[in-house]
């Protein structure tokens, strides 16, 4: 499991690194002091001098007793210049309306700079394959320092061909991936897992799951977690409780949220993976004139920050980790170019909880939970 997080005194140092080495502080300029910096990052004063201990250690800085450290005299030594190249195909209209892609470049970029990387971008017109892109342009030299493809399809030759000119890269799977190499990914079995356990812990049992059609990487995932974690609670798993819809068309998440509240008699709650399919359940309950939370509970997995302005409530549930994910793949890029070792392996970095307005306590769950000290 990845962590995706470094020591605070690591970030602090990359930080100052990047801005010396760009000329925004200069040859002789003073470092703000301990304090300052202290309280800029919310560490403290301990941390700060971690970090200027490692400045000065590389050269980059000078201290004087009593007056503070200064970015040292002449030049700092030159650094290779290393370009990471990001490959994605959105499997939304436009990369604009992707709402992964866009933040994940901007938070992949930001962590690039940081550690001394440019960032080269190549978005692929729809549903092209990476296999498309290299027959027309061969590899790009921009490789050699490595690659990500991500929401992009490729086969397991394109992936031993990268091996064979020693390229490091790492894959962000999707649905018809090939699982092998070095691979970076959000928890999804954990999403859902928290996603079910808010809805059991506010006293639900009758729970219905909007799930992503078969063939996506997520489909046996959410539905092994969903039926075991209704199993543990005692609960019989009924196949008209589970529907599917493309995480990506409101218009087959409205069909879905039709199609299961017609069977599903007696739902109190329900799961739904996807944003946009979410958004078409959310206006299907609407047009029937259900309340949410006060008559249907529901929690998204894989919710994104545009849902926060698009309904009357936020909605409650998983949404993913996108700054760990970046660490997550420059950890994953920079252990290659140190051991030259491209290893089979899956990082998988845990997503966040959004404590959104879509789950109420039932009146059983509230009764139940009362009787057991739960609340």
């Amino acid at each position: 499991m990845a962590s995706g997080t470094r020591p605070k005194y690591e970030v602090i140092q990359q930080e100052l690194t990047a801005q010396i080495r760009q000329g925004i502080l200069q040859v002789g300029s003073k470092l703000p002091t301990e304090q300052k910096l202290a309280s800029a990052y919310g560490v403290s004063r301990l941390t700060v001098r971690q970090a200027i201990g490692g400045l000065a250690a590389a050269g980059l800085i000078h201290s004087v007793q009593g007056k503070g450290s200064f970015v040292a005299e002449g030049k700092p030594a030159a650094v290779e210049l290393r370009t990471i190249h990001f490959v994605t195909c959105s499997f939304h209209t436009s990369a604009e309306n992707d709402a992964f892609s866009m933040p994940f470049l901007a938070r992949l970029g930001s962590e690039a700079t940081l550690r001394g990387y440019t960032l080269c971008l190549s978005i692929l017109p729809r549903h092209q394959s990476y296999r498309d892109f290299i027959r027309k342009s061969g590899l790009p030299p921009t490789f050699r320092g490595g690659v990500v493809l991500s929401n992009v399809q490729y086969d397991e030759a394109d992936l031993k061909e990268l091996e064979a000119e020693r390229i490091p890269y790492v894959t962000m799977p999707w649905f018809h991936a090939v699982q092998r190499g070095p691979r970076v990914g959000s928890d999804g079995g954990a999403g859902m897992r928290r996603c079910l356990e808010c809805l059991l812990r506010h006293g639900h049992r009758e729970i219905g799951m909007i799930n992503c059609p078969v063939g996506y990487t997520d489909f046996q995932m959410n539905l092994e977690m969903y039926c075991r974690m209704l199993g543990e609670a005692g609960q019989v798993v009924r196949p008209e409780h589970i529907v599917t819809a493309s995480p990506f068309s409101e218009e087959e998440g409205m069909a879905a949220g039709a199609q299961l509240l017609r069977a599903g008699s007696g739902l109190t709650a329900v799961v739904v993976f996807g944003d946009r399919a979410a958004a078409g359940f959310f206006r299907q309950l609407s047009r029937q004139g259900i309340r949410v939370p006060e008559e249907m509970s529901v929690v998204v997995h894989d919710r994104y920050n545009w849902m926060d302005s698009a309904f009357p409530f936020s909605p409650s549930g998983t949404q993913q980790n996108i700054g760990g994910l970046a660490i997550a793949v420059l950890d994953a890029l920079e252990k290659q170019r140190v051991s030259g070792v491209m290893e089979d392996s899956e990082d998988l970095v845990a997503p966040d909880w959004v404590d959104g307005g879509t789950v109420a306590f039932t009146a059983l769950g509230v009764s139940n939970l009362t009787r057991q000290g739960v609340i």
